[in-house]
């Protein structure tokens, strides 16, 4: 996850974001905001059961007087086409409200299914170490 200097205000809340209806089916979503900006550390699966709760997760903070959205992909295992297109209208938001939207530390399989897509070329991609 992304390293905080100690001048920054911190904190945290967890919240599970999976529909009641697909039991099962999860994927842990963990906020840490920053002055000026937030990290969403996501672990699990993102797909079509988990795009809508944190796509909406994610508007939200676009809502808050931040200047950039980091999304922590280092814990994701899985992302099918539901979940790229949660991402990509989490990224239009945050350009028309001109908010960095920053996806980190991809794991391989992940990072190959933007590679697969095209979608890498959409994103501000960074290995975590940036």
């Amino acid at each position: 996850m992304t390293d905080v200097s100690n001048s920054e205000r911190r904190w945290q809340h967890r919240a599970d974001v999976h529909l009641p209806e697909t039991p099962g089916v999860t994927l842990l979503a963990e906020t840490t905001h920053l002055s000026g900006g937030a990290v969403v550390a996501v672990r699990g699966e993102l797909d079509i059961a988990s795009a809508l709760p944190l796509r909406q997760r994610m508007r939200d903070l676009l809502e808050m007087p931040i200047e950039r959205l980091t999304v922590d992909l280092s814990g994701l295992e899985f992302i099918d086409s539901a979940g790229l297109r949660a991402l990509d209208a989490v990224r239009l938001t945050a350009e028309a409200k001109r908010i960095r939207f920053t996806l980190a530390s991809p794991q391989p399989q992940v990072r190959h299914v933007f590679e697969l897509t095209a979608f890498d070329q959409l994103f501000h991609i960074t290995s975590g170490d940036e």
